[in-house]
């Protein structure tokens, strides 16, 4: 189980030029030109996920593309990304892609991070940009590993997800889960790329989700509960035909 920490953000630096490519969290914050603080766990064995999604504001169809332009990081941690596809660490240059004109691609940009259980901070800045113009946006991600005892150790005891059964699934599923609140909080479902298919907010502080398999191809899955912007734990879901 991951035990992911609350992240803070604080920013923000806009230009007085009008901004072409917005880039927009997953609560729904303008984050262009942005500086995110994240605190995550040490104790944690899976990378850390930041999503994005990036807008076009223009009346026309526009190429992006995405390159992490900074990278500096404790000894042995990873990072790596996701622009449509998943890259391998050593890559900082992805394809480019097509945003259709006034249009929104919602959870294509995916940044992961593990620091091995090394403590540290790290920093990683990701532009977005058309290939065929001046336009660009970035997102600055300051990310702190710290042992668990600094922080917030009982956030995952307080807020969990169940097993989903069946699984693998057919017909329907249904996961249960237990938050201590429902400010922010969330059940994300991802394909086997990273990129969200699904998303639920949470209205009780106990109950089920009930998923309906004819909804999804087949394949695997990953469901994770949110807390706010700390993935809190993430588990695996088969669909079968």
């Amino acid at each position: 189980m991951k035990k992911f920490l609350l992240a803070v953000s604080l920013f923000l630096a806009v230009g007085s030029q009008a901004q072409n490519i917005n880039l927009i969290d997953l609560e729904g914050n303008d984050v262009t030109n942005g500086t995110v603080y994240i605190f995550i766990d040490t104790a944690s064995i899976d990378p850390y996920e930041y999503d994005l999604h990036v807008a076009n504001t223009t009346s026309l169809n526009v190429s992006i593309n995405c390159a992490r332009t900074l990278n500096n990081l404790i000894p042995n941690a990873e990072s790596y990304f996701c622009w449509d596809q998943c890259y391998s660490p050593i890559v900082d240059l992805a394809q480019p892609m097509t945003i259709n004109a006034m249009d929104t691609l919602f959870g294509t940009f995916h940044a992961y991070y593990n620091p091995y259980h090394q403590l540290g901070s790290s920093t990683m800045r990701y532009q977005f940009f058309n290939t065929n113009s001046s336009d660009t946006a970035n997102i600055t991600l300051v990310i702190n590993a710290t042992p668990s005892d600094v922080n917030n150790v009982g956030l995952s005891a307080k807020n969990k997800i169940g097993n989903a059964y069946p699984n693998p699934a057919a017909a329907q599923t249904s996961i249960n889960y237990s938050i201590e609140n429902t400010t922010n909080s969330y059940i994300k479902i991802t394909n086997s790329m990273g990129v969200e298919v699904y998303q639920e907010r949470l209205s009780a502080t106990k109950g089920t989700v009930r998923l309906n398999a004819n909804d999804f191809s087949e394949g695997v899955y990953f469901y994770s509960l949110y807390v706010g912007r700390t993935k809190v734990s993430t588990k695996k879901l088969v669909i079968t035909e």
